[in-house]
């Protein structure tokens, strides 16, 4: 019985509140049209197989190729270099207290979405920089409840509406970058 007990608290500690501070999304209008190819440049040996940015390139009406050569790419093609990683959410500080105060101390953290990248409106162009990167802040805890109270933040992350401005943000930076409508 004590064991019980003491694992619904523990539990209970672990969940505490959640508090988001939702990003500030610019209104993107969708911007249908053609499948668009493009071909994203990548390490050798390396796995395109479940590339985040590669599922973003489709979900945003492109037809995305993975290629380990710029010298394979047709010319006159769009290419796809640097991806930077999102890795500034990797660490989250103060996780470990959290976890040590059964959640009394707050965690602090975020989650990043959208992608940067260079792109090429060929390969003999120079290319330029697509920045579609948004983060959210959170903080986990018992303490962190009344954040949510305030207008900037909410309970609930809504991802669904940031990974569809992503898509519109993507679509209109790369049609943008290679002029077209």
């Amino acid at each position: 019985m004590k064991s019980s007990l003491l694992t619904v608290a523990f539990a209970a500690a672990l969940l505490g509140c959640a508090a988001f501070r939702v990003p500030d999304l610019p209104a993107i209008e969708e911007r249908p049209g053609p499948t668009v190819p493009v071909y994203v440049l990548g390490d050798p040996g390396a796995t395109p197989e479940g590339s985040p940015l590669l599922a973003s390139l489709r979900s945003a009406g492109f037809s995305p190729t993975f290629v380990s050569d710029i010298e394979t790419v047709p010319g006159g093609s769009p290419v796809i270099e640097n991806h930077l990683p999102n890795t500034e959410c990797a660490n989250s500080p103060g996780m470990g207290f959290y976890l040590l105060s059964f959640g009394i101390l707050p965690g602090f953290g975020c989650e990043e979405f959208g992608h940067r990248f260079d792109l090429r409106p060929s390969k003999e162009l120079p290319a330029q920089r697509i920045d579609t990167h948004v983060k959210s802040f959170a903080a986990i805890g018992w303490l962190v409840g009344p954040l949510n109270l305030l207008p900037q933040f909410s309970a609930d992350l809504d991802r669904e509406r940031i990974e569809a401005h992503e898509r519109r943000a993507l679509r209109a930076a790369v049609l943008d970058a290679l002029g077209l409508p």
